[in-house]
C-alpha cells in the first residue's frame, strides 16, 4: 500500500486514486489528503554544457550536427533611423577591384567552410558550441571577422590590402549557390579608418546595388551611446562581372571526387562538394560570379559592427516576438498559437490562428454593423444571440526564402495591427479567421541560406511535391489550406516575399482564364496601392500562371480553388526610379507599415459599400483600355499582358529550380557509379 509522510503524519493514498506522476499528495493542516500539480522537472540537458550554453537563447533550436556556433546570441536593438536614407548616386568614378585571393601578398583572415556531409543526416541542439576563433590574423590593426552565428553568412575573407578585404559568401548549404545574402560582424575596428570590403561570388547578375542600394551596418557602441540602430552605410559602390586575376587562381580548389578540367578550373555543374558548400569560386566557363565592392569608415575604436544585405530577422527573434504574445492576455485570447509541423533539422514550425471568440464577435458585430453589414428590419445579431457567425478565411504566409528578411517584417506589423485594441482591428477578427505561417523556412533562416531549405531545394517550387519528408513545411501548409477549405470559404492567400531586383512593393497573382472575372482579381492590388502610394507600386503587378512557376505557392492555391491568391514583393531597396524625386531605402518600419495597410485593405474589398469595388474597377478598366491603346491591339489582352515578362522575372530570384533533394542526388550518385563499374567489368 503507497503511503506519504510528512513529519508528523503516515497517511494511506485513497484506492480511488490513479497512478499519476502528474500530481502529488500533501496533507493539509486540517489533515485531509490534498492533491496538487507536481512542479515541471527542468528540461533533459543530458549531453548540454550548461556552462557553454547559458550564453544561448532560451529557443532550444537544432542545427546541422557539425555545423560551429558560438555561444553568445546576437541581439541589435531596434531604433528606426529617424530621417530617410538617400540612395547612393554613382559618379562613375568608383574603382573595381580584382579578385586577387591569397596570392600577391593576401592574407586569409577569416576561413569557415562546415563539414555537414552531402545532405542532412544530423542534428544537434545549438550546433556545434565552439570557442575557437576561425581568425587568421589577430593582431595589429587586422579586422576580426566573424558569421558563425544565427542567420550569418560569410565563408572567407582575404586582406589584400592595408584596409582592403576580399570576401566570399558560403553558399546555401547543400547547394552550390544562391551566395546572394551576408550577414557578419568585425572587430578590432579603427575609428575614421577607410575600410573597402569587396564580395566576389554573388550569384546574380543584376541587384538593387547597382540601383543606388546601400548595405546595413550596425554598430554596437552607436547603438548603445546614441541609440541608433541599423543605419545605410557606403560610399564608392559597384555591383560588377568579377574580374579574375587569372595569376591569383593557377592551383584552385576543386570539389571531392570532381574530375578536374583542361583549364584546371572545376566545372560547377556538379551539385555540392563533401562539405555542402562551394569552394573558392574561380574562373570558369560554367559559372559568371557578380562582385559588390564599397567603402565605409567605421565610427568608434575596439567596436563590433555588424553589415548586412536586409533588416536580420532571426528564428530566435521570431520566438521571442511569440513569447511576447502569449504574455499578453489580451493577444492570448484572440491568436492561438500551435505547431504546423517540425523541419527537415527538427524546429517548430508555428502556426497562429487570429480571430475574435465567437461570443465576442456577437459583441462586436452589434455595434459595428452600421458600417460594415447591410442593413435590414431586424439586426441578425440582437434579434438571435445563438446564430453562428459566417467568417471567412484569410491564409498568410512569409519566409520560405530565407534571405527574405522582409516578409517577416511584414507579417510582424500585421500581427500588430490584427492584435491591436483598434476597432478595425477587432472588426477583422469579427469577420475573418487569419491562419498565419510567419516563417516557413526556419532551418535555412537559422543557417544563414538565402533561398532553400536543408533538403537543398527552394521550398516555393515544392508545393505540389508528395514527398512530406522533406519538404514538411510546404506539404502541411497546403494540408492545412485544404483542411481549412471544408470549413471556410478562404478569400485570400498571399505569400510574403522580397525582391532583390525591383523598387518598392507590388503582387504577383493569377489571371483567369475567365475573360469576365479577369479584372476581380487585381481588386485588392489596386486598392493596396491606392492605400499605400508610397510603398506599393501597382504598375509593377503582373498577373499571369506559368508552367515553371506550378510549384509555387501562389499557383498551388489558385489551382484549389483561391482566386485571389498572390505573391506580395517588398523590395530590398525602396524608392529609386522617379527622375524628380530623390530615392530613399526602405527600413523596417516601411515593411511593417505594408503589414498595417495589408489589414485596411481587407477592410475596404470586402465592404459592403459596392461604390469602392466599382470606382477600382472603372480603373481597371482604364487601365487596360489604354494598355490595350499602348500595345496597338484591340484582342482579348489585359494587364496580365504584363506578365508576358513575368515568366524570366516572377520572384526576387526566380530560379526556376526543381532540383531534387541533396539526399536523392547523393544516392543516385552511388547507383550510377554502381552501374558504371558493372557495366565496366561486363565489357571486360
Amino acid at each position: 500500500m503507497c503511503k506519504f509522510s510528512d513529519e508528523k503524519f503516515i497517511v494511506e493514498k485513497p484506492k480511488n486514486i490513479f497512478k499519476t506522476k502528474q500530481i502529488y499528495y500533501a496533507l493539509s493542516e486540517r489533515g485531509t489528503l490534498d492533491a496538487k500539480l507536481s512542479q515541471p522537472r527542468p528540461l533533459n540537458t543530458e549531453g548540454v554544457d550548461t556552462e557553454r550554453t547559458k550564453c544561448l537563447p532560451l529557443h532550444k533550436i537544432q542545427w546541422p550536427a557539425n555545423m560551429q556556433v558560438i555561444p553568445q546570441r546576437v541581439l541589435h536593438k531596434k531604433f528606426p533611423p529617424k530621417p530617410r536614407e538617400a540612395l547612393y548616386r554613382s559618379s562613375g568614378k568608383e574603382k573595381r577591384p580584382l579578385a586577387v585571393g591569397l596570392s600577391q601578398g593576401g592574407a586569409l583572415v577569416y576561413n569557415y567552410c562546415p563539414e555537414i556531409g552531402k545532405y542532412l543526416d544530423s542534428t544537434r541542439p545549438y550546433g556545434s558550441i565552439t570557442t575557437t576563433s576561425e581568425v587568421k590574423a589577430t593582431v595589429g590593426d587586422c579586422l576580426q571577422f566573424e558569421s558563425r552565428f544565427e542567420s550569418g553568412n560569410l565563408q572567407k575573407a582575404i586582406r589584400v590590402g592595408l584596409n582592403d578585404y576580399e570576401l566570399y559568401l558560403r553558399p546555401d548549404l547543400y547547394t552550390s549557390k544562391y551566395t546572394q545574402w551576408f550577414y557578419f560582424r568585425v572587430s578590432n575596428t579603427i575609428r575614421s579608418r577607410r575600410y573597402r570590403f569587396t564580395v566576389v561570388n554573388f550569384y546574380k547578375e543584376k541587384s538593387l546595388f547597382s540601383q543606388g542600394m546601400r548595405p546595413l551596418m550596425y554598430s554596437e557602441k552607436e547603438a548603445q551611446l546614441t541609440q541608433k540602430g541599423w543605419i545605410r552605410v557606403g560610399n564608392g559602390i559597384q555591383y560588377y562581372r568579377t574580374q579574375w586575376n587569372i595569376q591569383s587562381f593557377t592551383n584552385p580548389p576543386i570539389y571531392d571526387n570532381q574530375i578536374q578540367s583542361s583549364n584546371n578550373f572545376p566545372s560547377h555543374s556538379y551539385r555540392s562538394c563533401t562539405s555542402g558548400t562551394l569552394p573558392d569560386p574561380v574562373p570558369d566557363k560554367a559559372r559568371t560570379w557578380y562582385s559588390l565592392t564599397w567603402t565605409c569608415e567605421l565610427p568608434h575604436d575596439d567596436d563590433v559592427v555588424y553589415f548586412a544585405s536586409c533588416y536580420p530577422y532571426t528564428y530566435s527573434q521570431l520566438q521571442d516576438y511569440l513569447t511576447t504574445i502569449r504574455m499578453n492576455p489580451y493577444q492570448n485570447k484572440v491568436c492561438e498559437q500551435t505547431q504546423l509541423c517540425t523541419t527537415l533539422a527538427g524546429n517548430s514550425v508555428p502556426l497562429l490562428t487570429v480571430t475574435e471568440p465567437e461570443r465576442r464577435v456577437k459583441s462586436a458585430l452589434a455595434t459595428k454593423s452600421k458600417e460594415m453589414f447591410e442593413q435590414s428590419d431586424e439586426d441578425p445579431v440582437e434579434s438571435d444571440p445563438s446564430r453562428p457567425i459566417h467568417k471567412q478565411c484569410v491564409v498568410i504566409t512569409a519566409r520560405v526564402h530565407p534571405g527574405e528578411t522582409q516578409s517577416s517584417w511584414m507579417v510582424q506589423g500585421l500581427l500588430e495591427y490584427l492584435l491591436s485594441k483598434h476597432p478595425d482591428a477587432e472588426l477583422l477578427r469579427a469577420n475573418f479567421v487569419f491562419k498565419i505561417v510567419p516563417m516557413l523556412n526556419p532551418d535555412g533562416v537559422i543557417v544563414g541560406n538565402y533561398r532553400c531549405s536543408l533538403s537543398g531545394c527552394d521550398l516555393n517550387r515544392k508545393y505540389t511535391s508528395s514527398l512530406k519528408r522533406f519538404f514538411p513545411t510546404v506539404w502541411h501548409t497546403r494540408q492545412m489550406v485544404l483542411q481549412m477549405m471544408c470549413s471556410y470559404p478562404v478569400l485570400v492567400y498571399c505569400d510574403l516575399h522580397g525582391h532583390s531586383r525591383k523598387q518598392q512593393m507590388f503582387v504577383y497573382g493569377c489571371r483567369s482564364a475567365d475573360p469576365s472575372a479577369r479584372l476581380n482579381d487585381r481588386v485588392f492590388p489596386l486598392m493596396l496601392s491606392r492605400n499605400a502610394p508610397e510603398l506599393f507600386d501597382y504598375s509593377k503587378c503582373r498577373f499571369g500562371v506559368q508552367r515553371d512557376k506550378e510549384g509555387t505557392g501562389r499557383i498551388s492555391m489558385w489551382r484549389e480553388g483561391i482566386a485571389n491568391s498572390y505573391t506580395l514583393e517588398a523590395t530590398f531597396c525602396g524608392f529609386g526610379e522617379d527622375p524628380l524625386i530623390d530615392g530613399y531605402h526602405f527600413n523596417f518600419m516601411d515593411y511593417e507599415k505594408m503589414g498595417h495597410q495589408f489589414c485596411e485593405t481587407l477592410l475596404d474589398f470586402c465592404d459592403p459599400d459596392v461604390s469602392k469595388r466599382e470606382l477600382i474597377l472603372a480603373e481597371l478598366e482604364r487601365i487596360r483600355n489604354c494598355e490595350r491603346a499602348r500595345q496597338g491591339s484591340s484582342t482579348g489582352g489585359s494587364l496580365s499582358d504584363y506578365s508576358s515578362d513575368e515568366c524570366s522575372d516572377t520572384g526576387s530570384d526566380s530560379s526556376n529550380c526543381d532540383d531534387l533533394p541533396a539526399y536523392y542526388i547523393e544516392v543516385l550518385q552511388k547507383v550510377c557509379i554502381h552501374f558504371s563499374c558493372h557495366l565496366f567489368l561486363y565489357s571486360r
